[in-house]
């Protein structure tokens, strides 16, 4: 819990449009700009005095928590990881409107996410946030010894000014 809320955060931040990004109704079913929201998570684990990457990824584990709930929880039960991997691939497209993403099965116990066409500016909030939704997920479905690598490298060229890359999650479980 972060002592002041969000207007501990927009005093951090101190730009108007940030405000009123926030003071939108945000809808499940449309697309929003992510910069403002890696923003926040910054600005967030700097008043609390945490370390970016952890509180990033504390957080994608609570939100998965959050999302996961009632008839969800027990269909956990009863898929399988690759099915979640795959589930979750389609979740993270509804959220993030930016290349396309593909999953590519190893064997049983290991996959291969990929993301294409990313902004660059949101490789470290987007890292974390990922890891720890993925981690989540999979240990509520009953995953041991979740383990995952994600690396990027730029050669996308840019998109609306932005510069783009290319990131791989390899993920294993048992």
């Amino acid at each position: 819990s972060l002592p002041g809320g969000m207007a501990a955060i927009f005093d951090a931040v101190g730009d108007a449009r940030f405000v009123t990004f926030f003071q939108q109704t945000l809808l499940p079913s449309s697309y929003y700009d992510m910069f403002p929201l890696a923003v926040m998570r910054y600005h967030g684990a700097k008043l609390v005095n945490e370390d970016f990457f952890e509180h990033v990824y504390q957080r994608g584990l609570r939100i998965v928590q959050k999302d996961i709930n009632g008839i969800y929880k027990m269909l956990l039960k009863v898929i399988t990881p690759k099915m979640i991997i795959n589930r979750l691939v389609a979740v993270n497209q509804t959220y993030y409107d930016f290349g396309p993403m593909s999953v590519e099965a190893k064997s049983s116990r290991e996959a291969i996410i990929s993301r294409t066409e990313f902004p660059v500016k949101l490789v470290p909030w987007y890292t974390p946030a990922t890891l720890g939704y993925v981690d989540g997920a999979m240990t509520l479905n009953g995953a041991k010894d979740v383990r995952m690598h994600m690396q990027w490298k730029r050669s996308r060229g840019e998109q609306h000014g932005e510069d783009l890359c290319d990131g791989n999650l390899k993920l294993t479980w048992k």
